[in-house]
């Protein structure tokens, strides 16, 4: 063969492999098309545009727990990133390690989350599109009842007005909307700082968790397809979910909704949490005999007066709820746990990039704002088992190549769920004022091939989102010979951007404030109510009553410091270091009632694993501190 020839045949395959692959987009959500095409299309308007209730009217701020709601669902919104492909992997992939035992134990016939663990209030969202966000907090409220045995009241208001896709209080969301607003550390905030159709600006409050993980829950492949579903209520206490509501489906006598068609059934209209389930609920509890018994235990935002204390049931059999999956809210970490947060992606997963091929890799180039140390990286795994390899980069020179810098750390590992989740470092990465840096990933997704989670503008959903060259890249192979492509130069004019933050490491000269103490307050909403709002007259009413609260705060920098966000004073009882902070709750002189006592802990450097009593004489020692709190 003539080696001219082969010489320019060897040349022609480099030079077509150095072009850039050719990704494409998932395809929108079958439910989120038929939405759009129902609610904006044959509106002739845009969703902005859509009739709307007016919110400060006397009736709507006087709203009480007790107003009967009719209300026809319309408050949730299908997201247009389709999540059906979950439901198509193998049985054992879906419940991957969701519980331990219950892969050993049989399930329970019966399982309610307020049979074992403190519930928040039935909240009434009025006749506002607002019922994604109370499922969604509500969630979040739960876990941290399960996970720390303490009962939050986090604000549904702020989520509504913070979400930022431009749309008004009452056209409706999902938990996709709400895990970006989560993800990018705008909330939670307390229900008493944004109170529910309050007449407060939603704005410059600070929230009280960062959560950093969330699972994104399989969808049913069948109406008995549902062990993977009460593992996953077992695991994580609730799940934000949602379902076609309609009240001819609703037998008010027995509190059950079943919706069953023989035609294409509706797209969900109603968020709601599942808070449980019943195999022996009965069938004919439903308006329409259900074809089996079985319910799941569901908590509406409807206010008290609404089915069971504000709680219904809905059949095994329904053709909705869970035929488009869950969502789990877990992991809410303390506020100084990380520092600054590297972010282009506000709105969250939108839409997502594939090869059509198992392997996939994208990477984000940042600029640090600061000298500075990498902490974390967190990305969404769009299927569970995805193989990746995340690697950071230092000191970038190229702006087209985010592998043009120093490797400066690796780390691979397997997702265990679906979902948004935080990798931490095992070592820090220092990073200069002013350079660039990137995080790159790579994804080897066998049953998915759309891997590359992106946020991007889609017409009747999101039309806010704003990208730039040398910031998010794409490619479609590991080799040298495949170049990266810059998603700015290819969808521009569409907002793309992939979904990859990175987090800094907490700096001990940083403190978070400590919110003394109506945050252990807020678990006893009755006695706040009965003293008028007044958190000074209810505390006293804590203590009269016996009742004992424990908190754990995480604060950042020796609490005695001077310039600490409040003062106090380390003192000894017992040879046991105690803390008194200040201010201090209705101090009396003589009197100890209105003093709050602290016990310390204290760590050297944050990812310690264990907590340590700061020994008498040697707190100088420790950087942060963990301060066990009691009510008198």
């Amino acid at each position: 063969m003539d080696k001219r020839f082969i010489i320019f045949y060897f040349v022609a395959i480099i030079s077509t492999n150095l072009i850039a692959e050719v990704a494409s987009f998932s395809p929108l959500s079958k439910d989120f098309i038929e939405w759009r095409n129902r609610v904006v299309e044959h509106s002739a308007c845009s969703i902005q545009q859509l009739p709307k209730l007016n919110l400060t009217t006397d009736a709507s701020l006087n709203m009480t727990d007790d107003e009967t709601v009719v209300f026809e669902g319309n408050g949730y919104i299908p997201p247009p990133f389709d999540k059906s492909h979950i439901k198509s992997m193998s049985n054992a992939t879906r419940i991957l390690r969701l519980t331990a035992s219950s892969d050993e134990e049989p399930l329970p016939e019966k399982y309610d989350f307020r049979d074992y663990y403190k519930s928040s209030h039935v909240k009434n969202q009025g006749s506002h599109g607002t019922c994604w966000a109370h499922s969604a907090i509500g969630c979040l409220e739960s876990y941290i009842s399960k996970e720390e045995n303490l009962l939050r009241d986090f604000s549904e208001n702020h989520l509504v007005n913070r979400a930022g896709f431009v749309w008004g209080f009452d056209d409706g969301g999902n938990d996709d909307m709400a895990t970006a607003y989560l993800a990018r550390w705008e909330g939670p905030v307390a229900e008493e700082s944004d109170p529910y159709l309050s007449k407060v600006n939603s704005t410059n409050q600070v929230p009280i968790r960062n959560v950093q993980q969330v699972v994104m829950i399989p969808s049913k492949s069948d109406y008995l397809d549902h062990d993977f579903i009460k593992k996953a209520l077992l695991k994580f206490g609730t799940l934000s979910s949602a379902m076609y509501y309609n009240s001819a489906y609703y037998k008010s006598s027995t509190d059950a909704h079943y919706y069953h068609t023989t035609d294409t059934p509706e797209y969900s209209n109603h968020a709601i949490l599942v808070v449980g389930w019943d195999d022996n609920f009965p069938s004919n509890s439903f308006k329409t005999v259900a074809p089996g018994n079985g319910a799941y235990i569901v908590k509406n935002s409807y206010g008290s007066s609404f089915g069971i204390d504000g709680y219904f049931y809905v059949s095994y059999y329904d053709d909705t709820l869970f035929f488009e999956g869950a969502t789990a809210f877990i992991a809410p970490e303390p506020v100084n746990k990380l520092g600054r947060i590297y972010d282009y992606t506000p709105y969250g997963i939108v839409s997502s990039l594939g090869y059509k091929k198992s392997l996939a890799l994208c990477g984000t180039m940042f600029t640090a704002d600061d000298d500075d140390e990498l902490a974390a990286s967190s990305i969404y795994f769009l299927a569970p088992n995805i193989s990746y390899t995340m690697s950071v980069y230092t000191n970038c020179s190229d702006n087209t190549n985010p592998e043009s810098g120093k490797l400066a750390y690796s780390k691979s590992g397997i997702s265990e769920y679906a979902g948004y989740e935080t990798i931490y470092f095992d070592n820090t990465v220092n990073i200069v004022k002013g350079s660039r840096f990137s995080i790159v990933f790579s994804l080897d997704s066998p049953d998915y091939y759309y891997p590359i989670p992106v946020e991007q503008n889609v017409d009747g959903y999101l039309t806010n989102a704003v990208s730039a060259s040398a910031q998010s890249f794409i490619r479609g192979g590991n080799n040298w010979w495949f170049s990266w492509t810059d998603l700015y130069n290819e969808y521009g004019d569409e907002g793309v951007d992939v979904c990859i933050k990175a987090f800094t490491k907490a700096k001990a000269t940083e403190t978070s404030e400590v919110r003394v103490p109506y945050e252990w307050l807020d678990q006893y909403p009755e006695i706040i109510s009965a003293a008028a709002g007044d958190y000074e007259a209810a505390a006293n009413s804590v203590a009269a009553n016996g009742l004992y609260v424990y908190e754990n705060y995480l604060v950042g920098l020796d609490p005695t410091a001077a310039d600490s966000k409040f003062t106090a004073d380390i003192v000894f009882t017992n040879d046991v270091p105690q803390i008194l902070w200040e201010p201090r709750l209705n101090p009396k002189v003589g009197q100890r009632q209105g003093i709050r006592w602290y016990t310390v802990y204290g760590k050297k450097h944050l990812d310690d694993e264990a907590w340590e009593i700061v020994d008498r004489g040697h707190e100088d020692e420790y950087n942060f501190f963990k301060v066990g709190v009691e009510l008198p």
